[in-house]
């Protein structure tokens, strides 16, 4: 049974941050190798059957993180037709770590995945290594505020915090004191600024969409296409019983009136990727696979794309699929003016198993630090 809770023997603390752990197994029990009188970290590991996250956010807030995205996994198997098929895949290991500043000090280079390319003023806050010891995932603590239009006034904060009910903040300014009433606060505003909060977790649950879909149904697939699949689950809300996907990510108006439109012929031929001319964002790669995926009419002519190239057509080729990229562009030109669907999936609770937590000790983060910047 795919998320059944494994028993393994209990492992020392360091090899549980440093060893690839398969699927299934849960080795968060720790027995003999510390001493009780150990100093404790403000850090936490939270562990399922298939993610360990490392997590400088409270107790609860890591037991969450590891449980939505157990549950986004379930979700995938569930809509790729792979629920309760055998798993000796090794654990993907996520971590949370600093603001955006500490983040960006940290210089991790992408060397087996590819970000974009944005606009700079999508700063890159998520780091993903798919090690052949088992995947890595990184993001910060905090969400980020992205600023298309910088303030005449008072700048904003580049951190942001995502609120306890789902709902994004109102973008934080440099200065403000959260406790300011709201009228004295509306005073010191930038002026006008074009910003909005994108949240960590919506980092970590695109990263991780992607990265399911390159373990478990590897192939050729387009950058954009990977980007766009792994938007339409950056949104996800998760309950005891139920998931939702395919929302519409905050800020998607903001970005899409001050980029405009993106040519899909740039984006077939690969164009795309050379980051010249019109911008390319993840709210465009959103646009097109949400479009491409809720479509009865271009979902085939999706699948016959993807198939040419695995089957090594070239670009130009397999995009033979979609017919006349002028009535695609008209398509999703209209589509982007519709009230767009998402979906909803109910589930049994206890096929998604709650996380073990535990808290590390002092001397245990700089293990997770020393193994994403040795990458």
């Amino acid at each position: 049974m795919l998320l059944a809770l494994g028993t393994a023997a209990s492992l020392p603390a360091h090899a549980q941050l440093t060893a690839p752990i398969k699927n299934g197994d849960t080795t968060i029990t720790v027995v003999g190798n510390r001493k009780p009188e150990a100093e404790m970290s403000n850090w936490y590991v939270a562990e399922t059957p298939h993610v360990i996250v490392f997590s400088e956010k409270s107790e609860e807030e890591s037991r969450e993180t590891a449980l939505n995205l157990e549950k986004l996994h379930f979700l995938l198997s569930a809509l790729l037709g792979r629920l309760d098929e055998p798993d000796e895949t090794i654990k993907i290991a996520v971590t949370m770590i600093g603001d955006v500043g500490a983040f960006e000090r940290l210089r991790l280079t992408d060397l087996r995945w590819q970000y974009g390319p944005f606009p700079k003023e999508f700063a890159k806050t998520i780091y993903y290594d798919p090690r052949e010891d088992g995947s890595v995932l990184a993001t910060t603590n905090d969400g980020i505020n992205l600023v298309l239009r910088p303030s005449r006034g008072r700048p904003t904060n580049r951190n942001c915090v995502w609120g306890n009910d789902g709902d994004p903040p109102l973008v934080s300014f440099v200065g403000v004191h959260p406790d300011v009433p709201i009228e004295e606060a509306a005073k010191l505003m930038p002026v006008n600024e074009l910003a909005f909060c994108q949240s960590a977790e919506s980092r970590l649950y695109s990263g991780f969409a992607q990265n399911y879909l390159m373990t478990y149904l590897p192939a050729a697939y387009p950058r954009w296409f990977l980007q766009g699949f792994g938007e339409m689950f950056a949104t996800m809300k998760a309950g005891e019983n139920f998931v939702e996907y395919a929302q519409l990510p905050p800020g998607f108006f903001q970005v899409m009136e001050h980029y405009g439109d993106y040519p899909v012929t740039h984006v077939l031929d690969g164009r795309y990727l050379s980051a010249k001319g019109r911008s390319w964002t993840p709210f465009h790669a959103w646009l097109l696979v949400h479009f491409l995926y809720f479509s009865d009419e271009w979902k085939p002519r999706l699948h016959d794309y993807l198939n040419a190239l695995a089957r090594g057509a070239d670009l130009q080729s397999a995009a033979r699929a979609f017919g006349n990229p002028a009535q695609l562009q008209r398509a999703l030109k209209t589509y982007r003016g519709r009230k767009l669907q998402f979906e909803q999936m109910s589930f049994p609770p206890e096929r998604v198993p709650e996380p073990s937590v535990r808290r590390l000790t002092q001397a245990e983060p700089g293990l997770i630090r020393g193994r994403l910047e040795l990458g």
